[in-house]
């Protein structure tokens, strides 16, 4: 039994599909792409990476990322092999949307958790804005 739950296999599937999606979209740019860094088919490619990563898996990984930081997905009876895993998201995928290694858990769980969604504490709070629209 890899994971805590088994309903956890929906996140493990995200987190899968953009490891495999990252890895191919930067193996094409790393074949096709001239190796100078100024240059058109450079930014395009960039540019469609970018927007490939988000339309495809960004609000998937958002929510991925936010269900993981609460718990382990992986099972603790895999030793190590356990903490890199459940790791792998927050401190390796991450960057890849933008997300300083480690700083998702930090923002999520530390402040606004801590801040209990309550502005001015959590500046990131949602009270402020009207929910009934």
């Amino acid at each position: 039994k890899l994971l805590c739950d088994a309903r956890d296999l929906s996140i493990l599937y995200v987190f899968a599909e953009v490891t495999l999606w990252l890895c191919f979209s930067i193996t094409m740019q790393v074949i096709y792409l001239p190796k100078t860094f100024y240059s058109s088919r450079v930014a395009v490619g960039l540019i469609l990476h970018f927007i490939g990563t988000w339309i495809g898996f960004g609000e998937r990984f958002i929510l991925a990322m936010h269900y993981a930081s609460h718990r382990s997905l992986f099972s603790p009876r895999l030793g190590i092999a356990a903490k890199v895993l459940n790791n792998f998201p927050q401190l390796v995928l991450s960057n890849f949307f933008g997300m300083p290694c480690g700083a998702y858990h930090l923002h999520h769980c530390i402040m606004h958790h801590q801040a209990n969604n309550f502005f001015p504490y959590d500046l990131s709070a949602t009270t402020p804005y009207q929910r009934d629209s």
